[in-house]
C-alpha cells in the first residue's frame, strides 16, 4: 500500500519483487562463487598460511656437499658468464 492508502499497481509490486529477488540471488551467487574459489585454491592457501611445513631442513654437511658438487660442475664447464 502506498502512503495515501491506495494499493500499489502490478508494475510497482513486480518492480519491488524484481529488485529484492535480484539482490538476494546476487548475494547467493556471490557466496557460492567465493566459497568455490576458496575450495579450488585450498592447497595454495594452506601453503601460503603455513610456510613452515614446506621448508626443508638440512644440516650443514648436506648443504656443503651440494655446494661442492655445484662448484665441481661449474669448474668443468666453459660458460661465458663469470657471475
Amino acid at each position: 500500500m502506498r502512503a495515501d492508502g491506495k494499493p500499489e499497481g502490478l508494475r510497482q509490486s513486480m518492480s519491488w519483487l524484481h529488485t529484492w529477488s535480484g539482490l538476494l540471488l546476487g548475494w547467493l551467487l556471490y557466496a557460492v562463487f567465493f566459497t568455490g574459489t576458496l575450495s579450488y585454491f585450498r592447497d595454495e592457501i594452506n601453503d601460503w598460511m603455513r610456510p613452515e611445513l614446506h621448508g626443508s631442513v638440512q644440516d650443514a654437511d648436506t648443504a656443503q656437499r651440494a655446494l661442492n658438487a655445484h662448484a665441481a660442475h661449474r669448474a668443468g664447464s666453459h660458460d661465458l658468464d663469470a657471475g
